[in-house]
């Protein structure tokens, strides 16, 4: 599906390219982060950290001080997994570039299987990928659990980014405020397209649930959303965007009934783990069903960015 070019303009367009020039402060109380600037948006930079990966997280991090946090002071949050060594977190926290605000939450529960998955339902070829379950985890995590994390649900937006998300160029306005000023819900950076043999039965899930719902049925003409014939979806790759970068309008997510129920019904059916689904079809399959795309997304074109290779922008 051709998105519309509109959707696609240079972001900084019409908002002041002005550097905050006071940081602001934050502080954690109660779960929930304090923002002491009443001008601040309720935004943070928001990592789930790898142990192994900690030195491509610093390098990241480094980066977006460089081009993005040295004039917009928002605090970063590291979520790591239970069981690190309190002289291995330690040593972590000392590796994060000064000048950046970052808080560090253990996510308890984390590397769990979900309630009512047995291992043996899982394919064995799956079973048997490297990355398995580490993978599966960071995808529910990021899909469904994300939203119910205390301090997520105190947020307006957030940025998300991977270990190996990097910022090679200044970002000269603020990506929250540009958000907010646009109502937008969502951001990101590039579109791309998932294997078919890793969206086993999405499509058909996409089509049940537009079923019962008018308003999905509606937003999913407009948007031009189209399925692949039944005995045709083994064949087809979905469309997805590239989560490793995405800022999210929070509050809209978590005050859409459907959205959330949407989000249920997917981590209700294990496909994460037994279909190893993703959260970038998810997200995009989302946005048409329960977004005007054009009016509710836009893509940050003009941010020159790494993962895994150079996005080479199309727009």
């Amino acid at each position: 599906m051709a998105i519309a070019q509109e959707n696609r303009r240079r972001p900084a367009e019409g908002l002041a390219s002005v550097p905050w020039l006071t940081p602001w402060t934050t502080s954690l109380r109660d779960g929930a982060l304090h923002f002491t600037n009443s001008e601040m948006l309720k935004a943070a930079v928001l990592y789930l950290l790898v142990p192994e990966e900690i030195d491509m997280l610093v390098s990241s991090i480094l980066l977006l001080r460089e081009h993005f946090l040295h004039a917009f002071a928002y605090p970063v949050v590291i979520f790591y997994p239970p069981g690190l060594h309190p002289e291995q977190l330690k040593d972590f926290q000392a590796k994060v570039p000064k000048g950046v605000q970052a808080f560090w939450l253990e996510l308890p529960g984390f590397g769990q299987l979900p309630e009512g998955l047995d291992l043996a339902d899982v394919p064995d070829a799956l079973q048997k990928d490297k990355d398995f379950p580490l993978i599966n985890h960071i995808t529910r995590f990021w899909w469904a659990q994300v939203w119910q994390h205390p301090l997520v649900q105190h947020l307006d937006y957030f940025l998300r980014l991977d270990s190996d998300s990097f910022v090679l160029a200044p970002i000269e306005y603020d990506v929250f405020r540009y958000m907010h000023l646009n109502q937008l819900a969502y951001g990101y950076i590039t579109e791309s397209y998932d294997g078919p043999e890793w969206t086993v039965g999405l499509f058909d899930l996409v089509e049940a649930t537009k079923s019962v719902s008018a308003e999905a049925q509606q937003h999913a003409a407009g948007n031009n959303l189209w399925l692949p014939p039944v005995d045709e979806r083994d064949k087809h790759g979905p469309r997805m965007f590239y989560t490793n970068f995405e800022v999210v309008d929070v509050q809209r997510v978590l005050n859409d009934a459907q959205y959330m129920a949407f989000v249920a019904t997917v981590d209700q059916t294990h496909n994460i783990y037994t279909r190893r689904w993703m959260d970038g079809p998810l997200r995009w399959h989302a946005a048409m069903l329960f977004w005007d795309f054009k009016a509710d997304t836009r893509q940050f074109c003009d941010i020159d960015y790494f993962h895994q290779g150079r996005i080479q922008h199309s727009c």
